[in-house]
């Protein structure tokens, strides 16, 4: 299971410590999270970031990519099953 932890460490990677804090806190308010426990809320953060472009796109797809593997679904992907 992937949580807040793991998504800023990979947001770290690329934008550094103090950046990545920033963002998540910001993106997790902006798609109304209070947690990223579940591969649900994973998929909700990622389908925030990647509307953000560059990076921010390139992390949110990768998460989200994680996320379904992880069993995670939204309302469009539920809609086409």
């Amino acid at each position: 299971m992937i949580g807040r932890d793991t998504v800023t460490q990979k947001l770290a990677q690329v934008l550094g410590r103090e950046a990545a804090l920033e963002l998540v806190a910001r993106t997790m308010g902006e798609a109304g999270l209070e947690t990223l426990n579940t591969p649900d809320d994973q998929l909700r953060f990622a389908n925030a970031l990647i509307p953000l472009g560059g990076l921010y796109e390139a992390v949110g797809r990768a998460l989200k990519i994680q996320a379904i593997l992880n069993g995670g679904s939204d309302d469009a992907n539920a809609s086409r099953a």
